[in-house]
């Protein structure tokens, strides 16, 4: 219940409503020798957004080795959840929290910056930080 209301709750605040979702809370398969499988419950929720010139969309593909990167937003002392703790055998206790209140404003900004053609890829920094942004964005150009 606390997900789907987050879910609306980011909806609303960024103004993006979604056209689908779905949740599955049992996810077992059982194979044909008789053991069974089972994952997390798993939300999934697909939105769609009007680009009105696709000639200004950007891919998070590197480019340049001379263009300048920028990590925007504030970073805290919320590693919780990381892949950095995964890796290191560690849970951490400070999850991050999304700022329903500055999140849109920083989306927008980008959003601005992009459609004046100052930006010419873009990724955020979700699982695993700036260092694993940083190697998909290097990954994604080939």
């Amino acid at each position: 219940v606390r997900a789907a209301q987050a879910c609306y709750d980011g909806a609303m605040a960024f103004e993006a409503p979604f056209i689908s979702g779905k949740d599955s809370l049992n996810n077992e398969f059982a194979c044909e020798d008789g053991t069974r499988i089972s994952i997390p419950s798993t939300l999934l929720i697909s939105a769609i957004s009007i680009v009105d010139d696709i000639n200004k969309c950007v891919t998070m593909d590197a480019k340049k080795a001379s263009n300048l990167l920028f990590i925007v937003g504030e970073t805290k002392n919320e590693l919780g959840g990381s892949h950095y703790y995964k890796i290191n055998d560690q849970v951490g206790a400070n999850v991050p929290k999304l700022d329903l209140g500055t999140a849109p404003k920083i989306a927008k900004k980008i959003s601005d910056a992009i459609s004046q053609g100052l930006v010419v890829s873009c990724h955020d920094c979700s699982e695993g930080g700036l260092a694993v942004a940083l190697a998909e964005m290097a990954f994604a150009g080939g």
